[in-house]
């Protein structure tokens, strides 16, 4: 059991059209589990590089950074963030959550972070349809169904 918060270090790369923020942690007492970790994180940097077509497309430049939302009790959470602009009008912004047990390096999925009789889609969606009132944020009508489908607007 980790006890205390997880180290974390900020790694930053620069170099032609990226320019990125990324954690690594270190410390933990068990070495398997802290290269666990940064495996995963890493590879959900590189997940989010190849969806914006970092690599395909030589016009994209690509930003990103990440948040940390806890780091107690044996739980490590954050979010990944990236913005890459590839001409027009507007660019992309993808956003990744990672959280872990940073005793055993479980990522958890979304599911595993809820009771099992709880109907936590219901509850998220009613959060973000609050929110996007709330911000008065516009969608086009194609996104606005998308949206209304998966029970994030009703």
């Amino acid at each position: 059991m980790v006890t205390l918060p997880v180290n974390i270090h900020t790694e930053y790369v620069k170099q032609k059209r990226l320019e990125l923020y990324y954690p690594v942690i270190y410390g933990l007492p068990n070495k398997e589990t802290e290269k666990k970790i940064n495996y995963e994180i890493l590879a959900a940097v590189q997940q989010i590089l190849m969806d914006q077509g970092f690599y395909e497309n030589p016009l994209t430049e690509i930003t990103g950074h990440f948040e940390l939302k806890t780091n107690e009790k044996d739980v490590l959470s954050l979010t990944i963030i990236n913005y890459a602009y590839s001409g027009g009008a507007h660019g992309l912004t993808l956003m990744k959550g990672l959280t872990f047990d940073v005793s055993t390096g479980k990522k958890y999925l979304l599911s595993e972070l809820f009771l099992d009789d709880s109907d936590y889609v219901k509850v998220l969606s009613s959060m973000v349809s609050t929110q996007i009132k709330e911000r008065d944020i516009f969608f086009k009508s194609s996104v606005q169904k998308r949206l209304t489908r998966t029970r994030f607007l009703h």
